[in-house]
């Protein structure tokens, strides 16, 4: 019948070693016999064990003999994959790590980090997004959906999208695997197959996979992987093509229902003072008085009476008022630490590449401010003083961020 498995293949699970493994042994065995020394059957049996034990202990990875591989994936809308670029952990690009059947599309590069940097991301739209996607839409708009990696919105890549006819779509924080159809429909079946893949190699006892073979390796995975049907399933799964919210909303999780309030007599209390939360902020000699006759109430009763509650609410709404202004207050020091806020003179509304240029400014601050060389000792005094600044300091790439916030937040000041 088609597609069914051979009698070699169906076995192959109930077999102490697999059939890359017992190829190797044949060979083995070859060898030895061309020898004039054919292998006995007893040490045919501890040489098969032999393999056996030695497959367990390569499935042991040791820390620190691992090396990432960084492949930037792109699938449009109609099920269909663009050439990948793949990035490996290195100084320089070497011929030797490319087989000569891989596709001829296909782009390969080098990172001295192991990940994906700022040049990265806008090589990868110059040369594989912007010219494969162009061909498919005949010159129209496109729409690039992206998560919110730093290396996606930089200077350089906003200009480039602006000046292809490309809408750059920027996806929160921490919901790629529900909105990403890459995540959704693909990676998955991408990781499961390179596993089986990997199991061989270990399997014939084979500790490290070079990157050639990688190569060839993942050209296979891929094949099963980024197929049509999963790409589109990754679409819809995402509720993106067609549009659907629902098949996201639907996942995400359910407030916990309140237990039913048994209603109870009010009881013989202080009456609490709901008119000191009113004022901002708060009288802290009353504030003081009143949370102390509430503290007795919760601690005489078992169920608060309505007064206490409606304090109880009152507070909670005071306590998240305060905490929001605060946290507006923070945002605003910590712009004002990190860098100058660049006024346009005589301007209400902007232009796309008005604020195109004030990115690019503000980049150039960012970079100029870096501090350069061994950082200097500081005494004592100094170090508390830095204290509060190096809590609020963050990455770079989190600085790229703030400089799209910072754009916004200049054109809402107009």
């Amino acid at each position: 019948m088609a597609g069914a498995k051979s009698r070699t293949k169906s076995h192959e699970t109930y077999q102490i070693l697999s059939n890359v493994e017992e190829k190797t042994l044949v060979r083995w065995i070859t060898r030895l016999t061309a020898t004039g020394y054919p292998a006995t059957p007893a040490l045919l049996k501890e040489m098969a064990e032999e393999i056996r034990t030695r497959r367990v202990q390569n499935w042991k990875v040791t820390a620190g003999k691992q090396e990432w591989v960084i492949v930037l994936e792109c699938v449009d809308g109609a099920g269909v994959a663009l050439p990948p670029m793949v990035i490996f952990k290195a100084q320089n690009t070497n011929s030797a790590w490319i087989p000569q059947n891989t596709p001829p599309d296909w782009r390969f590069s080098t990172s001295t980090s192991g990940w994906t940097s700022n040049n990265h991301g806008y090589e990868w739209l110059r040369k594989v997004f912007e010219p494969e996607s162009r061909k498919k839409s005949k010159n129209r708009p496109r729409l690039l959906i992206m998560d919110g990696h730093s290396s996606h919105i930089t200077g350089d890549m906003i200009a480039l999208c602006m000046e292809s006819g490309i809408d750059l779509l920027i996806l929160p924080p921490h919901c790629s695997h529900l909105l990403q159809p890459l995540d959704v429909g693909v990676y998955g079946p991408l990781k499961r197959y390179h596993a089986q893949e990997v199991d061989q190699y270990t399997r014939a006892g084979i500790q490290r996979i070079k990157r050639a073979d990688w190569v060839e390796l993942f050209q296979r995975i891929r094949e099963k992987a980024l197929t049509s049907q999963n790409i589109q399933s990754g679409w819809k799964g995402a509720g993106l093509i067609p549009f659907s919210p629902r098949r996201v909303l639907n996942s995400l999780p359910l407030p916990a229902p309140e237990p039913p309030c048994t209603p109870q007599n009010p009881t013989n209390i202080m009456d609490l003072d709901l008119s000191i939360l009113k004022s901002s902020p708060p009288d802290g000699t009353e504030l003081k008085h009143a949370n102390s006759v509430f503290n007795t109430a919760l601690a005489s009763n078992e169920s608060p009476a309505s007064p206490t509650r409606r304090y109880a609410k009152r507070m909670t709404q005071l306590v998240e008022s305060q905490n929001a202004e605060l946290t507006i207050l923070r945002k605003e020091l910590q712009e004002c630490i990190k860098r100058k806020r660049i006024k346009l003179q005589g301007e209400f509304v902007f232009s796309t590449e008005e604020v195109l240029k004030i990115v690019r400014e503000a980049e150039e601050k960012s970079k100029a401010k870096r501090p350069r060389g061994r950082p200097r000792k500081l005494p004592i005094e100094e170090v508390d003083k830095l204290q509060e600044d190096e809590e609020v300091e963050n990455s770079s790439s989190e600085s790229e961020l703030d400089l799209v916030d910072c754009v916004a937040r200049r054109t809402r000041s107009k």
